[in-house]
């Protein structure tokens, strides 16, 4: 395995792209985003051992595809103040409900 790719063992969590073209460098906010709301406890350890906690706090605090209930978690664990969470705002919320009101 190269240095900067993806371990097999986690590639069911990109279904939908080409793990082949995945940089664990260069598409680090990805790679966080997506094990964070879908990862498994072997994935979770992986990525704290991977990333630090600044580049993942980073991830939590910015992400627009990360779920509330993920947030929430992610948010507790890593001691990141609520009113800094751009998904947990109130002005997000209601932007994603003007546009998908279901």
């Amino acid at each position: 395995m190269e240095k900067d790719s993806l371990p097999v063992e986690f590639h069911g969590y990109f279904w939908d792209i080409d793990t082949k073209a995945l940089s664990v460098t260069q598409d680090a906010f990805f790679i966080i985003e997506r094990l964070l709301e879908y990862g498994n406890e072997k994935a979770i350890q992986w990525l704290l051992h991977q990333y630090s906690k600044d580049e993942i706090s980073n991830v939590v605090r910015t992400s627009r595809r990360l779920s509330a209930r993920s947030t929430n978690f992610w948010v507790h664990i890593l001691d990141i103040p609520v009113e800094e969470v751009l998904c947990l705002s109130k002005s997000f919320q209601n932007t994603c409900r003007a546009i998908w009101k279901h």
